[in-house]
Order: structure tokens, then C-alpha cells, then sequence
């Protein structure tokens, strides 16, 4: 019980070389797998999400509990896959 109260209490405290190493990754990442030239619909939506995730936790201030940053991130990835989906023609 001890180690979740204490999970819940961290914060997100990135440093700024943290956030260009994040922000670095998901550029990589979107140039890895090349998105707008997929074949499939759904791999694109789910690498745009990912993406936009990782962009999410560049963006997220200091001092954002670390439970709710997570949150942010999971739910951002979700609507872009979803909106993303829509987007190209695919039911959610």
C-alpha cells in the first residue's frame, strides 16, 4: 500500500535534455516506420499515436504528477488513434 501512495506522490520532472531525447525519439521513430506511405490504415494511425504521445510527455509541465502526466499521454495516443482512424476511413 506504502508503494503506491509514494508512486502516486512523484512528479514529472524532466530535464530539458530529457525532453529533446524524447522529442529526438519520436522523430526517429516517425521516420523509422514512415507513416503517410503505409499500406495499412491502422498501422499509420498507431504510429501517429505514439508519436503524439511521446510529443504529449515533451510537453507536459514540471511538477505534473506523475499518474496524471501517464494519463495525459495514454489518452492523447488514444484520440489520435482514434480520430486518426476516422480520418482514414476506418471504424474505430
Amino acid at each position: 500500500m506504502g508503494t503506491m501512495s509514494a508512486l502516486a506522490a512523484k512528479q514529472w520532472n524532466l530535464s530539458a535534455r530529457q525532453r529533446v531525447f524524447i522529442a529526438m525519439i519520436a522523430v526517429v521513430y516517425v521516420l523509422a516506420y514512415r507513416p503517410w506511405s503505409q499500406t495499412s490504415a491502422s498501422v499509420a494511425a498507431s504510429v501517429y499515436a505514439g508519436v503524439a504521445a511521446m510529443l504529449a510527455l515533451v510537453l507536459i509541465p514540471r511538477k505534473t504528477r506523475l499518474v496524471m502526466a501517464v494519463g495525459i499521454a495514454v489518452g492523447v495516443a488514444l484520440l489520435v488513434f482514434v480520430v486518426g482512424r476516422a480520418a482514414l476511413g476506418l471504424q474505430a
